[in-house]
């Protein structure tokens, strides 16, 4: 289950001096772990909303936000899992092309 409170904090630290650090990436990664997609996604715009908020405070700092912001999201896809129904449809895939490629032919349709 994800710390939601925890890790709004974790972020709001990580942007006190703009910038995702090797350290903080690897502990981001951690708090990643395990996680699915719309914990990933609740991440990702949590950490829109804190750039947000601090290019309005510190609009001269905007590009150095921007790019710890972009840290942030290309960490939250790293080591991501399918969702299941992309791993279904891979699946589905597989085994029609087996057929396929086996010389199997569907019935003519009517």
């Amino acid at each position: 289950m994800l710390n939601k409170q925890g890790l709004e904090s974790f972020l709001e630290q990580s942007l006190l001096d703009f910038r995702l650090d090797n350290q903080e990436r690897a502990e981001l990664r951690a708090w990643l772990d395990g996680l699915d997609h719309s914990e990933r996604n609740f991440i990702r715009n949590r950490a829109f909303d804190l750039a947000r908020d601090a290019i309005e405070k510190e609009p001269d700092a905007s590009q150095s936000i921007m790019f710890w912001l972009q840290k942030v999201v290309k960490t939250s896809f790293q080591n991501l899992k399918p969702p299941l129904m992309f791993e279904r449809i891979s699946a589905l895939g597989m085994s029609v092309g087996m057929r396929l490629s086996s010389g199997y032919m569907p019935p003519d349709e009517p």
